[in-house]
């Protein structure tokens, strides 16, 4: 990845492809954080401050990668990263929910909720990118069933509720009528079992009901 800020282009390489690397631990990441900050006199903030030309910081990088103890590290000093997106609009949570990195979707939910007193869980999870989705839809998206099973946990029942006119409201295709239409029927199911289901009439008129989803793509369906 390129950096925003060419003098320091060396410096934050080497952290972005520390964090990219799987094989190097936390404690391996610390040690050249402080070095970093000691041989180029810049605070943590500066450097965890710094995103790419594509908006993602450090903790959208360990999203990614799937390195959790990096992402609880991050976070949990620096929990304002958490809520910050990048020129998509992604925050952490969408990039980990995409790239079905379950183990940072625990991290970055648990981080949330031990800082209650800086970032309301329930709105957190709701979050919206640039194409109106949340970090569920990018589960969803990515057929990953386990991160869908988490980030229902993660919701409140009134934020499911939301779901229903995802359509009407926002533009974009709810979870579940994503489901059907990437014919995946697990995640249906899981999605199902947590949103209540509206009248037919108000599913319909939101053009969020997964039956309609279904005819359009010609799926047979079974089990609603």
């Amino acid at each position: 990845m390129m950096l925003m800020k060419p003098q320091f282009s060396s410096m934050f390489y080497k952290l972005y492809k520390a964090i990219r690397d799987r094989e190097k631990d936390a404690d391996g990441f610390v040690s050249l954080l402080k070095s970093t900050c000691t041989v180029n006199k810049v605070d943590l903030a500066t450097i965890f401050n710094n995103v790419t030309p594509t908006g993602d910081s450090l903790l959208h990088v360990a999203a990614e990668f799937g390195r959790e103890e990096v992402v609880e590290l991050i976070a949990s000093h620096y929990p304002n990263l958490l809520s910050k997106g990048n020129k998509k609009g992604d925050t952490p949570l969408h990039v980990a929910s995409r790239a079905k990195n379950v183990e940072a979707i625990k991290v970055i939910l648990l981080v949330i909720s031990k800082k209650a007193e800086l970032i309301d869980k329930a709105e957190f999870v709701m979050l919206r990118n640039n194409y109106q989705r949340t970090a569920l839809h990018e589960a969803v998206l990515s057929k990953h069933s386990d991160g869908v099973v988490l980030l229902l946990d993660a919701h409140r029942r009134s934020d499911l509720a939301a779901y229903w006119t995802w359509n009407k409201n926002y533009g974009c295709k709810s979870p579940m009528c994503l489901a059907v239409t990437i014919k995946n029927m697990v995640i249906l199911g899981h999605l199902l079992e947590k949103i209540a289901i509206p009248s037919d009439d108000q599913a319909i008129s939101s053009g969020d009901s997964p039956l309609q989803a279904a005819i359009l793509e010609r799926n047979t369906v079974k089990n609603y």
